[in-house]
């Protein structure tokens, strides 16, 4: 067994066979980007969460249409890493906060990483990825 392999999940209302960055919602924690999380049942929690939102909506403009919750499992090679730009949080500490808050709140913020490893601010800060 492979000890820099990690398992990543990423719970979602879109089913897709490709990732695609570009495709996640602007303002998030780390920007805009795919985002998963060691833990399984975050992400579920997440996908479930959405989806309800989603068939709440749906339901306000009587259809009979519903969104679906899923869940994706990927194994990361951490050793990878070393060929990212790469910035890690280890903690939800001042730099952080300044981090998310530039994402959150600036349009225009790039913060030019290939990936942002660190806890997320609207999830009980369990650590994302």
């Amino acid at each position: 067994m492979n000890s820099n392999i990690v398992t990543l999940y990423h719970g979602t209302t879109h089913d897709f066979s490709a990732i695609d960055s570009s495709l996640g919602n602007p303002y998030k924690d780390f920007g805009r980007g795919f985002y998963t999380s060691r833990t399984e049942s975050q992400a579920i929690n997440l996908a479930i969460r959405n989806r309800e939102i989603a068939n709440g909506r749906l339901s306000i403009s009587s259809t009979n249409e519903k969104v679906a919750a899923w869940l994706y499992v990927y194994e990361f090679d951490m050793q990878f890493l070393n060929f990212l730009n790469f910035k890690e949080f280890k903690k939800p500490d001042l730099q952080w906060v300044d981090f998310i808050v530039s994402n959150r709140s600036n349009p225009k913020f790039r913060h030019g990483y290939d990936m942002v490893i660190g806890p997320a601010a609207n999830d009980d800060t369990q650590v994302t990825l």
